[in-house]
C-alpha cells in the first residue's frame, strides 16, 4: 500500500506538483524574514498532494494559512501579513529587553 493510499484511501492523483524551490525567491525570503522579525511564527509546508505550498503566519495566538503556486501572489500576501504583524513598527528591530535582576537564594 502506498503512503497516499494509507492516508487518503485513494491512489495518487494526476495533479501537477508545486515546485517549492521556484517559490523561494529572494523577494519571498526577504518578505518572510520581515514577518518573522516582528515576532511572528512563520511555517511552510505543502498540501498533502503537493499541489500547493502552504504558508502559515501565527502571531499573538492567531493564525492565518494560505496556499500558493505563484511567486507574485505569495509576495503580495506576505506584504499584507507584515502590515498585520508589524502594527505600525518601523523597519528597525527593537532593542532587547533589559535583563531581569536575579536574587541569590539564602
Amino acid at each position: 500500500m502506498a503512503r497516499a493510499d494509507f492516508f487518503t484511501g485513494k491512489s495518487g492523483g494526476t495533479k501537477a506538483q508545486v515546485d517549492v524551490s521556484s517559490l523561494m525567491t529572494a523577494p519571498v525570503i526577504k518578505s518572510m524574514v520581515r514577518v518573522i522579525e516582528c515576532g511572528a511564527l512563520l511555517s511552510i509546508g505543502t498540501t498533502r498532494d503537493r499541489g500547493a505550498m502552504s504558508v502559515t503566519v501565527t502571531h499573538d495566538s492567531e493564525y492565518v494559512r494560505e496556499y500558493f503556486r505563484e511567486v507574485d501572489e505569495l509576495v503580495m500576501w506576505l506584504a499584507k501579513a507584515y502590515e498585520a504583524v508589524s502594527d505600525g513598527e518601523d523597519d528597525a528591530p527593537s532593542a532587547a529587553p533589559a535583563p531581569r535582576r536575579r536574587h541569590a537564594r539564602r
